[in-house]
């Protein structure tokens, strides 16, 4: 059976057409008994459910395989307040900070049957584990699909006419004031 969506308007997250997710936060304490899991995660699932989820400690920020153990990662001092984005586009998802690449892979197909990791056009922030634990400040929190959408060519074709009459009208000007140290 499908999900009831609480949100109707909620967007479809297609791979094909791209995703982000950009959000800010900062962790204020993270403690962990194993070395698989995170006292803050974001998980991200396209309507596919294939997807991502980061692990977020004090001192790295790495990606969880589909078995749930610690995969590919990046050292940064997550304690201090960062805008994040995090791209799904076709296989890859890329997280940044900034413009500033921090870290990218595949996506997964989560092997776990149970919820979340089986629900399409999924997003999460929060500790989702009891080996682990953390608080975190949690900032702005913006979702955009269709990352890929290209202008329809009514919009290309009137940015053009007034890319043209901007042209057209700076040249105009220039040749209304004369030669220079000429009197018009």
């Amino acid at each position: 059976p499908s999900p009831a969506y609480k949100n109707p308007a909620f967007p479809q997250l297609r791979r094909s057409d791209g995703f982000e997710l950009s959000f800010r936060t900062s962790l204020l304490s993270e403690s962990h008994t194993n070395a698989n899991r995170a006292g803050y995660s974001v998980i991200l699932l396209a309507q596919d459910a294939r997807g991502i989820e980061l692990g977020f400690w004090q001192n790295e920020i790495w990606a969880q395989n589909t078995d749930f153990t610690h995969a590919e990662g990046v050292l940064i001092d997550t304690t201090i307040a960062r805008d994040y984005r995090l791209q799904i586009i076709g296989e890859e998802y890329r997280l940044f900070e900034g413009t500033t690449s921090l870290l990218s892979g595949a996506l997964r197909t989560y092997t776990s049957p149970t919820l979340p990791y089986t629900l399409p056009n999924y997003v999460y922030f929060g500790d989702n584990t009891t080996s682990a634990s953390g608080s975190f400040l949690q900032g702005f929190i913006r979702l955009e699909s269709n990352l890929s959408s290209v202008p329809e060519p009514s919009s290309m074709i009137l940015a053009s006419v007034f890319g043209i009459g901007c042209c057209a009208a700076r040249r105009m000007r220039n040749t209304s004031k004369g030669p220079i140290g000429s009197k018009v």
